[in-house]
């Protein structure tokens, strides 16, 4: 349409959408046919994989499959909760990570953003840090200060895995929210480490929490959904801008209104939805009959996001001038 009233519509980037994906799709099944042509003799690893698993799934009765292939994704996604959440730390890539940014990375660009005539504040932390480590050297081993040296330690695993992660992942998030809209949306997945240093550390003071109230954090319910959540919001972060950067394709707005309210609301909306969806296709079971049936837990899990969707549509912008009614947010 064009004029005044002019209705500004992305239907023809989410066409063109369509066909990459059927493109994409198309792609694949020639890969899968050019693996499966190769020779009957081939001790290939991963076309023996994939015919068994053909094989399998030609043996299961199709009422099953629906059943199976959710029973599959739930078990996926919750192994990657446990393994990039919940037993990071037994890893020796997240120490490794950990150690790197915390004691090398963020270190030196507070030393630079000092020198440049940035904030000096990180440096002074970090200075305070290591007078406090090298008094605790000193009366570690005095028992008469065994209380004292315990509240010096919490200080720093806290100021280590909390307050520095939260310090500089607002610094990072502010900037993405000023910056340039390609750069922020490029510099997304490097901010959300930061996200992810920050989560992790609330994840922290949560499990010892529950451990204080005596329940088993890998047993709880209650526990493993916060853990979900909290696993989910640095990709729920990263996901925000490429939502973002989706809407500024489909109708080329140069620069899309950003602020820390749409961050917040769409991070935690996204990650809520993430969470929710996976104990609806938890409670319809995998292998064995669950307490939903699979046409059931669709229906609840279509409920939830749809008011949820409902709620971060409104809710982005509630702050702003371009605030949306709830009735405006249905259309």
């Amino acid at each position: 349409m064009s004029g005044v009233g002019a209705v500004v519509s992305g239907l023809s980037f989410v066409h063109t959408l369509c066909i990459l994906l059927s493109v994409g799709f198309a792609a694949f099944a020639l890969v899968l046919w050019a693996m499966e042509s190769g020779r009957k003799g081939s001790p290939d690893n991963v076309r023996r994989r994939l015919a068994d698993g053909w094989w399998v799934l030609a043996a299961t009765p199709l009422p099953v499959i629906p059943r199976r292939v959710n029973g599959w994704l739930v078990g996926r996604l919750s192994g990657f909760i446990r393994f990039g959440f919940e037993e990071a730390d037994k890893g020796i890539p997240f120490g490794s990570m950990v150690f790197f940014l915390l004691f090398i990375v963020l270190p030196g660009l507070a030393l630079v953003n000092m020198l440049t005539g940035g904030s000096p504040f990180l440096v002074r932390y970090y200075l305070l840090l290591l007078a406090v480590f090298a008094f605790l050297n000193f009366t570690g081993e005095i028992k008469s200060m065994k209380f004292f040296n315990t509240i010096i330690s919490a200080f720093l695993g806290i100021s280590l895995f909390l307050v520095i992660p939260v310090y500089v992942l607002r610094a990072f998030t502010e900037m993405s929210i000023h910056n340039v809209f390609t750069h922020a949306v490029l510099k997304s997945p490097l901010v959300a480490v930061f996200w992810y240093l920050a989560i992790y550390g609330i994840g922290m003071v949560f499990d010892t929490a529950v451990r204080y109230c005596g329940k088993n954090t890998l047993t709880w319910p209650p526990a493993h959904f916060v853990h979900g959540f909290l696993a989910a919001v640095p990709v729920a972060f990263v996901l925000t801008f490429l939502a973002l950067l989706a809407g500024h394709l489909a109708v080329f707005d140069q620069n899309p209104v950003r602020s820390w309210t749409l961050i917040l609301v769409s991070t935690g909306g996204t990650a809520l939805s993430f969470t929710i969806i996976h104990g609806i296709m938890g409670l319809s079971g995998g292998r064995e009959i669950g307490v939903l049936s699979i046409t059931r837990a669709l229906a609840i899990g279509l409920i939830f996001s749809t008011v949820l969707s409902l709620s971060v549509a409104h809710g982005i912008h509630f702050d702003t001038k371009e605030a949306l009614t709830m009735t405006a947010s249905t259309h």
